[in-house]
């Protein structure tokens, strides 16, 4: 049997000391911890030595209740939804921007509040990607 190590890993040292809604979430086979603070939404990924800043999301006016739901592909893609507004979202990393999307059949959907993300195969991630560049 191998000699398993536990330890406490600190949250991250950037946070402020008041901020808003906070919560883990999983991020493609790691452990995401994001916060909102002053219009922000901010997203680290636990890696083996500690968090490390993925990504700090500007929030509009008219996009105030976010939550983030996982990545979107391997690229590190944000997935996001709008609870109050039932709107859907991905902030592209590369770009730093965010852009709005729909499933079909979702806006009809009981309990479309409660989706959750798997990880899912190669082929999946990839025919979705190549969609949202033609949108972009």
């Amino acid at each position: 049997m191998a000699k398993e190590e536990f330890g406490l890993i600190n949250l991250p040292q950037e946070l402020p000391s008041i901020w808003g809604i906070v919560r883990l979430v999983y991020l493609h086979g790691e452990v995401g911890y994001v916060y909102h603070i002053r219009h922000k939404l901010v997203v680290w990924v636990l890696k083996e030595k500690g968090w490390v800043r993925h990504c700090e999301i500007e929030e509009k006016p008219s996009l105030r209740s976010l939550k983030v739901l996982g990545f979107w592909n391997v690229k590190g893609d944000v997935l996001m939804l709008d609870k109050c507004h039932h709107r859907m979202f991905v902030y592209n990393l590369k770009s730093d921007t965010v852009d709005e999307f729909s499933l079909i059949g979702w806006k009809d959907t009981p309990g479309r509040e409660d989706i959750r993300i798997y990880q899912t195969s190669f082929v999946f991630n990839s025919l979705f990607d190549r969609k949202l560049m033609r949108r972009s």
